[in-house]
C-alpha cells in the first residue's frame, strides 16, 4: 500500500516507536502521541551514525520506561479522586455500593469456604490410602456390569478424591 501524495511511509525505527507508544494510557496518547512520535523521528532521521541513532532509541526507552508508569499512576489517582468525589455527593448511590459489595463478598467467602470444606480438604480417614472409588462399568461382551475399583489419590487437598489411575480391564472389585 502506497502512501498518499506528498506523505512519505514512516521507516521502521518510527512504526516501531508508535507501536511502543500504545504503553501510555489512551488518553495521553491521543493527546500527545503523534507529537512523541514526530520528535522521535526527526531525532532518528537526523542522527547520522549508527551511535547517535542507538542513542537516540536508549533516550526513548528510557523516557518511556520512566513516563509511562507514572501517566498510568497519574490516570488511576485521577479516576480514584472523582470515585470518591462521586460517593460522597450522593450518599444513597454510596451505601447501595457498599452494601453490594459486602453482600458480594460474603457471598463468595460463604461457598468458597463449603467447597473448600466438602471437595478441597482431605477426609479424616484411619487409612486413606485404602480409600477406593468404586465404578459401575457396563462390559463390552454381552453387556454385563462390573465394579472397578480404582485407588483414590490420599493426602494434600489439591489431589483428593481424583484417581489414581485409569481402570484397566483386569481391575474388578
Amino acid at each position: 500500500m502506497t502512501p498518499p501524495a506528498g506523505r512519505r511511509r514512516p521507516s521502521r525505527p518510527e512504526r516501531v516507536f508508535r507501536a511502543l507508544l500504545a504503553l501510555y494510557p489512551g488518553e495521553f496518547r491521543d493527546e500527545y502521541g503523534r507529537e512523541m512520535a514526530l520528535v522521535f523521528a526527526d531525532r532518528h532521521r537526523a542522527a547520522s551514525t549508527t551511535l547517535e541513532r542507538l542513542l537516540v532509541w536508549v533516550d526513548a526507552l528510557r523516557g518511556l520506561v520512566t513516563q509511562a508508569p507514572k501517566e498510568h499512576a497519574q490516570m488511576l489517582l485521577q479516576d480514584l479522586r472523582y470515585a470518591v468525589r462521586s460517593l460522597r455527593k450522593d450518599k444513597t448511590f454510596a451505601l447501595t455500593v457498599l452494601v453490594t459489595l459486602a453482600l458480594g463478598i460474603g457471598a463468595n467467602t460463604a461457598i468458597f469456604q463449603l467447597i473448600e470444606a466438602v471437595g478441597l480438604r482431605s477426609l479424616p480417614v484411619a487409612a486413606p490410602a485404602r480409600r477406593y472409588r468404586l465404578t459401575a462399568v457396563l462390559g463390552q461382551a454381552g453387556g454385563r456390569l462390573r465394579v472397578v475399583r480404582i485407588p483414590v489419590v490420599s493426602g494434600g487437598s489439591a489431589g483428593a478424591g481424583r484417581p489414581a489411575r485409569a481402570a484397566r480391564a483386569g481391575d474388578r472389585g
